[in-house]
């Protein structure tokens, strides 16, 4: 599977825990989640695990956006990761 085969904007749905965790997490929480994933990027994302199947980073906000094929599953923080894991994803948008 290519990370830029992720699921279309109008494909997710973004309640309940997602909509939780995004005003939780993020520093633009009035920001639509859906819209975030729009804008973020594509990544590899070695750490992943099921329910999600896809990642995009998402540079405005420093969040790492999970989702599966209907809706987004949880943001993480890039700050929360491993350093080495931090500079794994910065390098794989810093190459497009």
């Amino acid at each position: 599977m290519s990370v830029t085969d992720t699921p279309r904007f109008e494909d997710l749905e973004a309640d309940g825990h997602p909509r939780d965790k995004w005003a939780e997490r993020s520093p633009k929480p009035s920001l639509n989640p859906r819209i975030a994933w729009l804008e973020a990027v594509p990544i590899d994302y070695p750490s992943m695990s099921p329910p999600a199947k896809y990642a995009r980073f998402h540079e405005v906000t420093e969040l790492i956006i999970l989702a599966n094929e209907y809706r987004l599953v949880t943001f993480i923080p890039l700050e929360d990761r491993p350093q080495d894991e931090q500079q794994y994803i910065r390098s794989q948008v810093s190459d497009r």
